[in-house]
């Protein structure tokens, strides 16, 4: 699927790529990033550069955190060239299966509770919630938890599915609990690191297939989330089948608290 991630990181180190074109840019990101930004309706924007870097499944994190500071995070042209295209990948093919994971009414639909206030400590305030005989998750405003029915055990992906503190799949991952379509355990201390990859594909299989669930059934294929811009059937479709050709950068985009 790409470079091991030592070739690729060797790669960069010695042979700098092509300058990147300039892109045009919304008004929505800050300077000094916003020249570099391409239009919101250009879909022709060429990701080669940041596939041979990202898409990549390190061996560890210090070496996925080595490539973050070098290239995407450093001071030069070039890494604010390759971090724009980061933030434009992110924008058309990450955050709209990831806001549609996260739309309150698909979770009402599929009969799970989420109160409406955003509470900080989900976690906490969740354990004092008595048991329901429903399932029920939490959203702090930038984590998601979930409960199922009669039970007090939390789950929370930042234990064992997702990289603690970054911004990822835990709306994914707190569904699959509750559907138990959770992966099996990966305890391999080899592979401390890379289960995170493992368990990402894993994700990305299940929302494409809520995706579809949802364009099949009468009830949820009417829902109001589908009816917006970036969650359309349409865009989701397209997301979801480059995310699942590039898995890997859906780890890897996530900065490294």
């Amino acid at each position: 699927m790409s470079l091991s991630a030592r070739e690729a990181v060797n790669t960069y180190m010695s042979s700098p790529p092509q300058k990147l074109k300039s892109l045009k840019s919304p008004a929505s990101i800050p300077d000094p990033l916003k020249k570099f930004v391409p239009a919101k309706s250009d879909q022709q924007t060429d990701y080669s550069e940041l596939y041979r870097l990202e898409n990549v499944a390190f061996p560890t994190r210090e070496e996925l955190r080595r490539v973050q500071d070098t290239f995407m995070y450093g001071s030069s042209s070039l890494s604010q060239e390759l971090r724009v295209l980061e933030y434009r990948w992110g924008e058309i093919y990450f955050e709209p299966i990831t806001e549609f994971m996260g739309d309150r009414r698909l979770w009402a639909a599929l009969g799970v509770t989420v109160p409406e206030n955003d509470i900080r400590s989900a976690k906490s305030a969740l354990a004092r919630h008595p048991v329901t005989l429903y399932d029920v998750a939490y959203f702090s405003g930038a984590h998601w938890i979930s409960r199922k029915a009669g039970t007090k055990e939390v789950f929370d992906p930042y234990d064992e599915y997702q990289v603690p503190y970054t911004n990822q799949f835990c709306q994914t991952f707190s569904l699959m609990y509750l559907r138990n379509r959770l992966p099996v355990k990966i305890t391999d201390n080899g592979r401390a690191w890379l289960k995170y990859y493992a368990y990402t594909m894993e994700a990305l299989e299940f929302i494409d297939d809520m995706i579809k669930t949802c364009k099949r059934d009468p009830k949820l294929k009417n829902l109001p989330v589908f009816k917006e811009q970036n969650t359309t059937f349409d865009n989701l479709e397209r997301a979801i089948a480059v995310c699942k050709s590039h898995p890997y950068m859906c780890v890897n985009i996530a900065k490294l608290p």
